[in-house]
């Protein structure tokens, strides 16, 4: 009779030991799960970059301050920077500047990707978001999910068209900075200066 209590009381542990390790692998499934899909999104956003850059040739060549100067300065070279924007035009505008710069610059089309890469382990030094997105997250939504991220330090400019509305994009939604699209090197480097020297 004692060898059979003995023998339920083992079998009871080793039924919660299994419940435990059970629980244990299904967390470590659930973030496989979640760091496949992230994988699976990144290739997406990979191939839309390749073809963005493909089709619509992004020109890395000197970038225009006005119209009697222009400037090619690498004083940011191997300086990484995170560009949010569905706009191409704009996109590409923006890529052109701070490549003048000898930034790196790598571009996604929405607030959602944005965090998610961050989210994910992409390193960079700097990000632009817009204000309105297409789709996903606005740009006040983006800065509020970037910051629910531990240890996230990365300075967020917001880059939009709406004007004389520093006060609001700082002081009251938080962000690093606020610069008006388009933009330019004049309008730029003093950002830059701030947050990446």
């Amino acid at each position: 009779m004692v060898v059979l209590i003995v023998v339920l009381i083992v079998l009871v542990i080793y039924c919660f030991s299994l419940k435990k390790q059970i629980k244990s692998l299904k967390k470590q499934l659930d973030f496989l799960k979640d760091e496949l899909n992230y994988t699976k999104n990144e290739i997406k956003r990979n191939k839309k970059q390749i073809a963005l850059l493909e089709n619509r040739e992004l020109k890395t060549k000197t970038v225009t301050i006005n119209s009697k100067k222009r400037l090619k300065n690498n004083i940011y070279k191997g300086k990484r920077a995170l560009v949010g924007d569905y706009q191409i035009d704009m996109l590409n505008h923006t890529v052109n500047v701070l490549k003048s710069f000898g930034i790196l610059v790598d571009v996604v089309s929405s607030g959602n990707d944005i965090v998610e890469k961050i989210k994910h382990g992409y390193k960079c030094d700097i990000i632009f978001t817009n204000n309105y997105y297409e789709f996903g997250f606005s740009g006040l939504k983006t800065l509020r999910e970037l910051k629910k991220l531990p240890g996230f330090n990365i300075p967020v400019v917001i880059h939009t068209v709406s004007s004389q509305k520093r006060a609001y994009f700082i002081d009251y939604c938080g962000f690093d900075e606020y610069v008006l699209k388009p933009l330019n090197q004049d309008k730029i480097k003093p950002i830059l200066d701030k947050f990446l020297k």
